[in-house]
C-alpha cells in the first residue's frame, strides 16, 4: 500500500471519527469544564477549583500543576469580564492517571499564595 493511499484512509478514519463525536455532542478535545467532568467522571466544581489554583500560581511566577495552553485555555466570554475555561480532555486524562500527591503544586508554591492571600489590602 502506498503512503498516499494510507494517507486518504487516515483522512476518512479522522473525518469518520469528527462525524461520530459531533452526533455524540462531543465538540472535540476543548470543551466546558461540565462536558469534561462528564467524560473524566469528576466534579465540573473540581476542575474549575484546579484551573482556579493553576490561574493563581501562574499569576505570582509560581509552578503550576496545570499548564495553561496544555491542560486548559481561557475563551473569554462576550458578556463577562470572567474566562470562560476550555479544558483539553486528553491532558487532564493524562494529569489524573498521576498519583494524587503527585498532582498537587509544590509546597512552597501553595505555602506562597497562601502568604499571599492572606496580607492585608
Amino acid at each position: 500500500m502506498t503512503s498516499e493511499i494510507e494517507f486518504k484512509q487516515l483522512v476518512a478514519r479522522v473525518e469518520y471519527l469528527e462525524a461520530v463525536f459531533q452526533v455524540l455532542g462531543v465538540p472535540g478535545l476543548l470543551m466546558t469544564p461540565n462536558q469534561a467532568a462528564k467524560l473524566l467522571n469528576v466534579s465540573p466544581t473540581w476542575i474549575i477549583q484546579e484551573i482556579r489554583l493553576a490561574e493563581e500560581l501562574r499569576l505570582i511566577n509560581e509552578q503550576p500543576h496545570l499548564k495553561l495552553g496544555v491542560h486548559y485555555e481561557s475563551h473569554e466570554g462576550s458578556t463577562s469580564d470572567t474566562p470562560a475555561w476550555k479544558v483539553n480532555v486528553k491532558a487532564f486524562q493524562e494529569f489524573l492517571k498521576q498519583p494524587r500527591e503527585a498532582r498537587k503544586p509544590s509546597a512552597r508554591a501553595l505555602d506562597r499564595r497562601n502568604r499571599l492571600h492572606s496580607k492585608p489590602a
